[in-house]
C-alpha cells in the first residue's frame, strides 16, 4: 500500500489540575477526575500521585497523538508549555510528571498548583489506499480532488434588499489519480476502455486511511465512479531515463462520510 503522512489541526483538549496540597474532587488525593473537560467528553483522564510526581492516565485512540502541556498558574493569557507528545495505542496510556529541566516536580511545595492540558492533534496517519473493484491494491500513488461543495442559491424577498441564502445542488469533486505507468492494461485503462465502448461500468469504492500499524482508522465511501479522462506521461528524449506516470480523472455521484 502507498504510504503518506497526513495531519489534521488540533481538535480536542482536557484541562486538569494537580499539585502538592491541591487535588480537585479527591479528598484522599487519589484517582481524581479532570477539573475541566473541554470538547473531549468521551475520554476520562485520571490523575494519581506518589511522593515523586503525578501520573496522567487515559484511554487512547489508535492513530492519534496527544500533546501534554502544563503551567503553574491559571492567570488569564498565561502561556502553556508543551512537555511531551504521547502516541495513542488504542488502549490505556500513562504519562508521568516527575519534573525536568526548568520544571520542578509537581510535588515540590514551592509549585503550589500545577495545571495540565491534554490536547490531541486528531488522527496521525501513516498511509492511505484507494479500494476499487478490479483495480490493483496500492496502484495509485497520489490522489487529489477529494472535495464536496454545495451551491448557494441567493434570492431576495419583495423590496427587501437583504439576501436570502439557501443550499442548492451538491457537487462532488473529480478524483485525480496518478500512478507509475504499468504494462497491465486490464485495470484502469481497461475500465476506461469499457466506458469508451459505451458500457455503464460505474463502480463504488473506498478511500481508506491507515495508522502506523496498517489498521484502517477512517474511510470515505464513494459511489458510481467512472474514468472520464486519461493523460499519458510527458516524454522528453533529452532527459534520458524518466519515471513515466499516467493520470486518470474519475467522476462520481456521491461521497459518504462514515
Amino acid at each position: 500500500m502507498s504510504k503518506h503522512t497526513l495531519r489534521k489541526a488540533a481538535l480536542y483538549s482536557v484541562l486538569l489540575c494537580a499539585g502538592a496540597g491541591l487535588y480537585l474532587f479527591s479528598p484522599l488525593n487519589k484517582a481524581f477526575q479532570p477539573a475541566f473537560a473541554l470538547g473531549y467528553p468521551d475520554t476520562a483522564v485520571s490523575l494519581t500521585d506518589d511522593s515523586q510526581g503525578v501520573k496522567l492516565s487515559w484511554n487512547s485512540s489508535s492513530g492519534e497523538s496527544y500533546q501534554v502541556y502544563y503551567r503553574d498558574t491559571m492567570e488569564a493569557f498565561s502561556p502553556w508549555t508543551l512537555v511531551d507528545t504521547v502516541a495513542g495505542t488504542g488502549g490505556p496510556v500513562t504519562w508521568e510528571d516527575r519534573g525536568g529541566p526548568g520544571r520542578p516536580s509537581p510535588m515540590d511545595p514551592a509549585v503550589g498548583k500545577r495545571y495540565y492540558m491534554l490536547q490531541t492533534s486528531g488522527l496521525s496517519l501513516a498511509g492511505w489506499d484507494i479500494v476499487i473493484p478490479g483495480i490493483g491494491d496500492g496502484a495509485v500513488m497520489t490522489l487529489g480532488g477529494v472535495e464536496i461543495y454545495v451551491e448557494v442559491l441567493i434570492s431576495t424577498l419583495g423590496e427587501d434588499p437583504h439576501e436570502i441564502k439557501q443550499p442548492g445542488a451538491v457537487h462532488y469533486g473529480n478524483f485525480i489519480m496518478r500512478r507509475n505507468l504499468v504494462p497491465d492494461p486490464s485495470d484502469m485503462r481497461g475500465w476506461l476502455r469499457n466506458i469508451i465502448q459505451g458500457q455503464q461500468d460505474f463502480r463504488d469504492g473506498t478511500i481508506v486511511f491507515l495508522d502506523n500499524s496498517g489498521t484502517a482508522v477512517y474511510s470515505l465511501d464513494f459511489q458510481s465512479a467512472w474514468p472520464a479522462r486519461y493523460a499519458g506521461p510527458n516524454l522528453d528524449s533529452s532527459q534520458g531515463s524518466v519515471s513515466a506516470q499516467e493520470e486518470f480523472e474519475l467522476v462520481l455521484e456521491l461521497v459518504n462520510f462514515p
